[in-house]
């Protein structure tokens, strides 16, 4: 089980760095942990949807659109906006907070 469980990760992994393939600041330390930060959040909602089948969510075309990164359709309706932060430190948790209110990330 141990070697089926590493094998399965190590197959996302690589799944996840394909899709950064092309991602603006996909190269970079900072930005590589943002990207996949994005892809496996969109992988998580996607598999929640999993019995929901035209229920998605997609990354924008943009990908360094500034308050949008990803959006979930539901047939060719928008039904949510997703604006992804891989914030760890309370300083980085506070800004975040006060950038949505004072509606940056509306």
């Amino acid at each position: 089980m141990a070697v089926v469980g590493e094998v399965g990760r190590l197959g996302c992994e690589a799944s996840v760095m394909k899709r950064m393939h092309g991602r603006s600041g996909a190269y970079t330390p900072s930005g590589s942990k943002g990207i996949a930060h994005e892809i496996m959040a969109n992988d998580w909602a996607n598999l929640n949807n999993l019995l929901k089948p035209d229920t998605v969510t997609w990354l924008t075309k943009s990908s360094n659109a500034p308050q949008v990164d990803a959006v979930t359709m539901k047939g060719g309706k928008v039904l949510e906006r997703i604006q992804y932060k891989d914030t760890t430190s309370p300083s980085g948790v506070q800004k975040t907070v006060k950038q949505v209110a004072s509606g940056k990330y509306r």
